[in-house]
């Protein structure tokens, strides 16, 4: 799951640069998501075409649940496996599902789930905390 979610953050956020970036006026990530809805819309539509804002929008949200999905799955570990570990991954997965907001954070957390990177951390930081 960790590896779609990387790709997928990649993609949508490849496309949604192309959507900010072709125009002059709100061009940065904050300046757009000031914009209203409609405005984002249309600009979405008029870039990539009915068929690419559709699929842009389709695999945001399908992008959001795999977020929530892996969040979930950090619970049921800590349910099932009650390490210090394990909760502060559960905890640390349930915020960052709903925080990701830069499509860089999303690459580089699904990168370090990937190679295992992230667990390796969280059991540091759990052994760390059980041995003070």
């Amino acid at each position: 799951m960790s590896a779609f979610a990387s790709a997928n953050t990649a993609k949508t956020g490849l496309l949604d640069y192309t959507v900010r970036t072709n125009y002059k006026s709100a061009r940065s990530y904050s300046d757009f998501n000031k914009l209203r809805s409609t405005q984002k819309a249309w600009r979405t539509t008029n870039t990539l075409g009915k068929g690419g804002a559709t699929y842009l929008n389709t695999f945001k949200i399908i992008g959001r649940a795999t977020g929530i999905a892996s969040a979930g799955l950090a619970i049921n570990d800590a349910i099932q496996n009650p390490t210090t570990g394990n909760i502060i991954q559960a905890f640390a997965t349930t915020g960052l599902a709903l925080v990701r907001i830069n499509p860089l954070v999303g690459i580089g957390l699904g990168i370090m789930d990937v190679t295992g990177a992230s667990d390796y951390l969280y059991d540091q930081l759990g052994n760390a905390i059980d041995n003070y």
